[in-house]
């Protein structure tokens, strides 16, 4: 499958896979997960498995959690604190 994957963008994208339980390569430590992601995409975990992933995550690397329920879905994105700041009208003049 990574390679039907890959051949959608030949030539920006690299891709590999892990044959492993979620569950395992969560708790397995060694390896570091700032080296070697810059997101992490999750479907469809149980609420144990995406707290361990958002931590692991430590809002250093951007976390999405898509789940789905028929028509109703949801996303969750965990990132570390975002400041925006709004420009409002009055302050324009």
């Amino acid at each position: 499958m990574m390679e039907n994957l890959l051949e959608l963008n030949p030539d920006d994208v690299e891709g590999d896979f892990i044959n492993q339980s979620v569950e395992n390569y969560i708790t397995d430590k060694a390896h570091s997960w700032n080296d070697l992601y810059d997101l992490v995409i999750a479907t469809d975990l149980s609420n144990s498995l995406s707290l361990m992933i958002s931590e692991r995550c430590g809002g250093v690397i951007p976390f999405v959690l898509v789940r789905q329920y028929g028509l109703i879905g949801s996303i969750r994105i965990d990132l570390k604190e975002q400041s925006v700041a709004e420009q409002k009208e009055y302050m324009v003049n």
